[in-house]
């Protein structure tokens, strides 16, 4: 089954929106609310996506956020469906288990005020880490308001994990608030002996680049054959890698991915 199926959005449509859309059609299928049905398909998808990620497996067999009706219902539309040799559901699509994950960030971000106890309800499985990614960069280009915050407390929090504050950078150093940030924390960058400027540097070498197709173009290689390549051509991704910072430290600029 197409996750586009029936689903056309018109006009100006955003990422959010189309998201938004699609869940309400899809996942929670509010044009059919008896016995806030809707609801309850919602909170038990989301239920299962967080259990799959903290158990890290295909299937799950926790469902304790779930009644059976939302269970059927879901089966039933092709959203989950159960294994007939172990008896445990598994999610269909990829892309769902990533919305309802960020949806489950949404949610405690809204419902707890303590950066810490929000990073620890949240766990640290890698699928909940890699939705937290998207969901801050979502957030950075729509709401950052909301979200700047959290971003500015627990850099310099030593009670939030390492995974957490990688998590946090890489998302500003692909936004246009990395510009911002280094200007805002250069003094913390600079600090014992530059150890927090190490790692921003290496974050950006290792998650802030892209394949540099232009490059392939004008040495006349496709695609399909730059795999073949002993050397992969790479090029900055995000603000942090092309724009010039003003701050001292120069991490803002091309040459601090590329040295």
């Amino acid at each position: 089954m197409s996750i586009y199926k029936h689903t056309r959005p018109r006009g100006d449509v955003t990422l959010a929106g189309f998201k938004a859309l699609l869940w309400a059609r899809q996942i929670a299928k509010t044009s059919y609310r008896v016995n806030n049905i809707h609801i309850r398909r919602e909170t038990c998808f989301v239920s299962l996506a967080k259990a799959r990620a903290d158990a890290g497996g295909l299937f799950i067999g926790d469902v304790a956020g779930c009644d059976d009706d939302a269970l059927s219902n879901l089966e039933a539309d092709e959203i989950i469906e159960r294994d007939p040799k172990t008896g445990r559901f598994f999610i269909t699509h990829d892309i769902y288990e990533e919305w309802a994950l960020e949806k489950f960030i949404e949610t405690a971000f809204h419902s707890i005020s303590n950066r810490r106890k929000l990073f620890d309800s949240l766990g640290s499985s890698l699928p909940i880490r890699r939705a937290f990614r998207n969901w801050l960069s979502e957030k950075l280009l729509t709401s950052r308001d909301q979200v700047r915050p959290l971003i500015e407390a627990s850099f310099t929090d030593d009670g939030v994990e390492t995974h957490w504050k990688d998590e946090i950078v890489i998302s500003v150093l692909l936004s246009d608030y990395a510009e911002i940030f280094f200007q805002m924390f250069e003094s913390a960058l600079l600090a014992q002996e530059q150890k927090a400027l190490m790692r921003v540097i290496f974050l950006l070498r290792i998650a802030c680049k892209e394949i540099d197709d232009d490059l392939l173009r004008l040495l006349g290689v496709s695609k399909r054959t730059a795999t073949t390549l002993q050397t992969v051509f790479t090029k900055p991704k995000g603000s942090a890698g092309t724009a010039r910072s003003n701050s001292s430290t120069g991490i803002g600029s091309r040459s601090a991915i590329q040295e």
